[in-house]
């Protein structure tokens, strides 16, 4: 740990430190602390937008709600490098698709738009439930804390405006068009406590700008595909009713993740989404009117309409409803749903 005036000067000094030359194209991550984000990064980033070894396509940046010391000093037997371990579990986040992965040169790029706002992946410590402050034949213990990756921070200009949890997460996902796997949980009527899990086979998402009587409204096309991984109650997927008030479901959910993200933008007054700039590509003249007060005046006002094609594709290798016992038929109750009796 080094620290000065200014990042150059930290820098130079934590090189004293080391025995060997620091070579920035080595570097792979980006810890930017949650004080100091909302604080400002602007001289942060300036320094990392000059340095000529840095590679920005490869760094990938992360806001640590924690200390970043904490962060870099959790202990790994299987990858002892801190940097490599949160890049390879930022690389497995096809599982969740609960954070972003965004690259310094992405990041720097946004933060230059002026229709577009940064946003970054958040990454923070808790404490290990399997923790023992002892060791087994030799075998090194368990670590007192783990590493978590899991939300977004988003930014007003060079600021940090606030935080998204995972389901707004997903919904900045799905609007630019980023989803493309993950799993989805569905409402079974089966039950209060059933649900039903889709995986996401692939997605596409259009948006469309308008622009009528000075007023700014987007309308988004989403197409979804899943398989179904678990029925968690009496349903009778081989029904086409079924299966068309679950596409249903489905198509609810993912309209219900964009809109909150989008909520959240406009409660931030950041456009994370880059709507500014898709504005702009559609109505270059407009948006020289409306650019100086985007953020302010027109974002919170802006319209939009959420449209999902939703399609399930396949319900694995078991056809026919599992907890169907034989003396129970499917029926549909209110509202057209299905139950058991």
């Amino acid at each position: 740990m080094a620290s000065g005036r200014t990042v150059t000067d930290a820098w130079r000094e934590l090189g004293l430190m080391s025995p060997r030359r620091l070579f920035f194209a080595h570097t792979r991550l980006v810890l930017i602390e949650a004080d100091l984000a909302r604080d400002g990064i602007g001289e942060v980033v300036d320094f990392l937008h000059r340095e000529p070894e840095l590679r920005r396509e490869l760094a990938r940046v992360l806001v640590s709600t924690t200390d970043p010391r904490l962060v870099l000093d959790v202990p790994n037997p299987l990858d002892p490098c801190p940097a490599l371990r949160i890049e390879a579990i930022m690389r497995e986040r096809v599982q969740s698709f609960h954070f972003p992965r965004l690259n310094l040169a992405d990041f720097i790029r946004f933060l230059e738009n002026e229709g577009a706002d940064p946003f970054a992946a958040v990454i923070f410590v808790q404490e290990n439930p399997t923790f023992q402050d002892v060791t087994f034949r030799g075998l090194a213990p368990e670590p007192e804390h783990n590493i978590v990756i899991r939300g977004t921070a988003v930014f007003r200009g060079a600021h940090l405006a606030g935080f998204l949890d995972e389901g707004e997460t997903r919904g900045l996902l799905w609007l630019r068009n980023e989803v493309q796997s993950g799993q989805l949980t569905l409402s079974c009527p089966g039950g209060p406590d059933a649900f039903v899990s889709a995986d996401i086979l692939r997605s596409r998402v259009r948006v469309h700008p308008w622009f009528r009587e000075r007023e700014v409204g987007f309308t988004v096309l989403a197409q979804v595909s899943s398989r179904l991984t678990e029925v968690g109650g009496p349903l009778d997927v081989a029904d086409p009713e079924v299966m068309a008030m679950l596409e249903a479901e489905q198509a609810a959910v993912v309209q219900c993740e964009i809109e909150r993200a989008f909520h959240r933008s406009r409660e931030l007054r950041s456009d994370f989404f880059g709507l500014g700039e898709t504005f702009r590509r559609r109505f270059p003249r407009e948006w020289r009117e409306l650019k100086d007060e985007w953020r302010e005046v027109h974002l919170p006002r802006v319209q939009l309409e959420v449209r999902v094609e939703s399609r399930i594709e396949r319900t694995g290798v078991l056809f026919g409803p599992h907890f169907l016992r034989p003396n129970q038929t499917i029926y549909p109750v209110d509202g057209g749903k299905v139950g058991a009796r």
